[in-house]
């Protein structure tokens, strides 16, 4: 999930609040004026019904991290839309905007390349012990044949063949995420190359966007004289 602190600093931020303001009143008016009393939802089975599953989908909604985001990427979205009819940003505010959005996907995407390492940290020492666990039962196994103990060979081979079995399974997980650390690990050095890249142009044109304004204002003087 994403840093979105930065959203609220911003126009869309602003309109965001109003909005959530506005809905929060909005529900608050509706509930007290035009909303049965609880004693009658309880006693009215269609009320009953209804009141429980919009219940259940505002729980739901909170709870479920994928629900929440989904959500929250959705309004933020719309209110970017709403601010931008009654915003006119110049080009560059708007490259900025731009820039400082992939520079917070870049952060979040950084992070979650952190976390992708230090589970394959964690995955490869499970491997380790696991290794080192069955050649220590295989060995116990060999001596305990030799010994013709039969109880210490059933348990250590059984014990042997579950941690490999466990690898087995570890190994493809560990594949797995290393496929995704190199497509993460790609898709973290593009950003940061079209970062660079798009501040580099946000610079130029920010010179030449002034620039234009300054001869404008000057020709308008001129003119005015004239």
């Amino acid at each position: 999930m994403t840093d979105n602190r930065a959203f609220w600093k911003k126009p869309s931020g602003v309109t965001a609040a109003i909005f959530l303001a506005a809905i929060a009143s909005g529900l608050t008016h509706l509930a007290v004026n035009y909303l049965p009393s609880f004693e009658t939802i309880l006693q009215n089975n269609w009320y009953l019904g209804i009141t429980v599953g919009v219940l259940s989908l505002m729980v739901f909604a909170v709870v479920d991290v994928n629900a929440r985001n989904i959500i929250s990427n959705a309004y933020m979205s719309a209110m970017r839309a709403i601010t931008g009819v009654f915003i006119k940003m110049d080009p560059i505010s708007r490259l900025k905007s731009y820039l400082d959005d992939l520079a917070d996907n870049i952060n979040e995407l950084s992070m979650q390349i952190g976390k992708l390492r230090g589970e394959m940290r964690n995955l490869r020492s499970i491997i380790d012990k696991n290794d080192a666990g069955i050649k220590k039962n295989l060995l116990l196994a060999e001596k305990a044949k030799a010994n013709n103990n039969q109880k210490e060979l059933i348990l250590t081979s059984r014990k042997a063949g579950r941690l490999e079995e466990s690898n087995k399974k570890y190994f493809i997980l560990e594949k797995q995420m290393k496929h995704l650390y190199k497509i993460l690990t790609r898709m973290y050095e593009h950003s940061e190359i079209l970062h660079e890249d798009t501040q580099d142009q946000v610079s130029i044109k920010e010179i030449e966007y002034k620039a234009i304004l300054a001869s404008s204002k000057a020709m308008r003087g001129a003119k005015s004289i004239i």
